[in-house]
């Protein structure tokens, strides 16, 4: 049985909503998505999330790079 939660989705984003949302993730702190009820679940994803969104920007400025 696959687990419905581990499923992968594809999303498009722009470069400037790429760098928008990793500024998002640096205004908000560990501490305020636990204030706002985040279970140390949640808060991995966000991280997960978070790395993707990292990588995803070092990506394409390596492919801009070598363009």
């Amino acid at each position: 049985m696959s687990d419905s939660n581990s499923q992968e989705f594809p999303v498009h984003l722009t470069e400037t909503e790429l760098k928008n949302l990793n500024r998002m993730f640096n205004i908000i702190g560990e501490e305020q998505l636990k204030a706002n009820y985040f279970t140390k679940s949640d808060i991995e994803d966000v991280y997960s999330i978070l790395g993707k969104v990292r990588t995803t920007m070092f990506e394409e400025e390596i492919d801009e790079a070598i363009a």
